[in-house]
């Protein structure tokens, strides 16, 4: 068996146990919470050398060609959403559900799907692209990233039995060898004077060598090839399809800012929001990594145990409303400092369009989170209702704004997407029988903890300085409203074990 230094030995044999049966134990709860904090701590890691790569790529590209490089990346993006479909997190979930070869076969024919699924996702993207008017070396980045995609999406299915098991340090290892690999060929091809197309192909390598590593860790326990049989695709399509709708769309939505601007909007206003918008998808990824590491438990307690799973929810939503508004506050802090690092000081009109987001970021915490707890549900209509909103709200507010108001319009669209997703997303799971009375006290705790913390920008503190102090008044106003889950501040002395 392969081991990793503090952690349990990997066993996914077919027989339920070894690597799953962690879900049922009263270690489960705390395991999660560590693994958030490892993996977060990960994420952290990962954007510090995003901000190296990106930093080195707007300095270089300029912002008519990052504009170009950012439009193509959010193409393939939603793409990555279409060969994704919630795939993953149904993966997850049936992985720690089912047993034995039926398990080993599910997940075969899900690799089959999903490489499926993003070679079709590239096609249309080129159709679009051709219609659109991109540039050859727009459409040229459309196929070298595409090629990446389906690299990282058959690397990230042989990781659904690690993250069914809670073993986050494989995962995190993964994330940050990627991200390393691809800022160091950002950095070679800046140091060549490379034009923009080299740019799009750098994750193709990258994407080889982490699908080889994580292909040789499991190679013993999972199989590495894909499978297409007929009959096991119409099980999961039908598994799959109406939380596929639903992922599909909300992977649109997201990025729907980005590519309605391309087509109103003057290339450096495109450029400009780009900047921004680069620095929200970091931020934004967090909820996902938060949620992530605790949806395999969540995904059990629905299928098990319902008491269990409103528990671990209320805990879920409310740590989740603690750390997307201390999110939110460093968003707009930092908001100058950010971009000045990540972009440089042609990008300042860029800071108010990011702060507008800091609402944005506050949002998908909520979005994310509800979104796991109705997928274990199988509350997929909801979903749809949620995702679809968010997106006409998007392309409204994109297309009618940026003609006029230039990059601030994909701020405000983000912001007004993100807000009504949570909003209908919190509704529907008070229908779903979800109590959000734990939350609601928590508010407002929350809210006020903020308000104080947020008074010292009455002092004149900016930056740095302003985000520490604003964090430990933030903090310690918390605990002393009682405002923390007593689950975080147990699992606080373990953090040093390994997730």
């Amino acid at each position: 068996m392969t081991e990793v230094p503090g952690e349990v030995a990997i066993d996914p044999t077919g027989e339920e146990g070894e690597l799953t049966s962690i879900l049922d134990s009263s270690e489960a709860g705390a395991t999660a919470i560590r693994g958030s904090v490892f993996r977060l701590g990960g994420y952290g890691l990962s954007v510090v050398l995003g901000i190296v790569g990106v930093a080195a790529l707007t300095r270089h590209l300029q912002a008519a060609d990052y504009g170009r490089f950012s439009v193509v990346q959010s193409l393939v993006a939603i793409v990555t959403g279409i060969a994704e479909l919630g795939l993953i997190s149904i993966g997850v979930r049936e992985y720690s559900t089912r047993r034995g070869r039926d398990r080993d076969a599910m997940l075969a024919n899900l690799q089959g799907m999903r490489i499926a699924l993003g070679c079709f996702g590239l096609a249309v993207t080129l159709v679009f692209g051709v219609i659109a008017g991109y540039t050859s070396a727009m459409l040229i980045g459309l196929v070298l990233m595409g090629i990446a995609l389906v690299l990282t999406a058959s690397q990230t299915t042989l990781a659904i039995p690690l993250s069914a098991g809670l073993r986050w340090g494989w995962i995190t290892g993964f994330d940050l060898l990627r991200q390393a690999g691809q800022v160091a060929l950002f950095l070679v091809l800046v140091a060549a004077g490379a034009g923009l197309v080299p740019f799009f192909a750098a994750g193709i390598p990258v994407g080889i060598a982490v699908l080889a590593l994580n292909a040789w860790l499991v190679r013993r326990h999972v199989p590495l090839l894909p499978a297409f049989e007929r009959a096991r695709w119409r099980e999961m399509g039908r598994l799959v399809a109406p939380y596929a709708a639903s992922a599909a769309v909300a992977s649109i939505y997201v990025y729907a800012a980005a590519v309605a601007m391309s087509l109103v909007a003057d290339a450096r206003e495109v450029g400009l929001f780009a900047a921004s918008f680069r620095i929200y998808l970091v931020v934004a990824g967090v909820p996902s990594l938060l949620a992530g590491a605790a949806f395999p438990i969540i995904a059990r307690a629905a299928r098990d145990d319902h008491e269990r799973l409103a528990y671990a929810s209320e805990r879920l939503l409310g740590t989740m409303l603690i750390v997307g508004v201390w999110a939110g506050l460093m968003t707009v802090v930092l908001a100058e400092l950010g971009i000045k690092v990540v972009a440089g000081p042609s990008y300042t009109a860029s800071v108010h369009v990011l702060q507008v987001q800091g609402i944005a970021v506050i949002a998908a915490f909520f979005t994310v989170t509800v979104g796991s707890i109705l997928v274990s549900l199988h509350r997929y209509r909801e979903l749809i209702v949620m995702a679809s909103a968010a997106l006409v709200l998007s392309c409204v507010l994109s297309l009618s704004l940026a003609a006029e108001h230039g990059a601030i319009a994909g701020g405000i669209a983000n912001a007004g997407a993100e807000s009504l997703g949570a909003a209908i997303a919190l509704w529907y799971l008070h229908r779903a029988g979800q109590s959000l009375h734990y939350l609601g006290v928590l508010l407002t705790r929350v809210v006020l903890a903020a308000g104080i913390a947020s008074a010292v920008l009455l002092l004149g503190l900016r930056g740095v300085a302003a985000a520490v102090a604003i964090t430990a008044i933030y903090l310690l106003v918390l605990l002393g409203l009682r405002a923390i889950p007593p689950e975080l501040l147990e699992a606080v002395p373990r953090l040093r074990r390994s997730p």
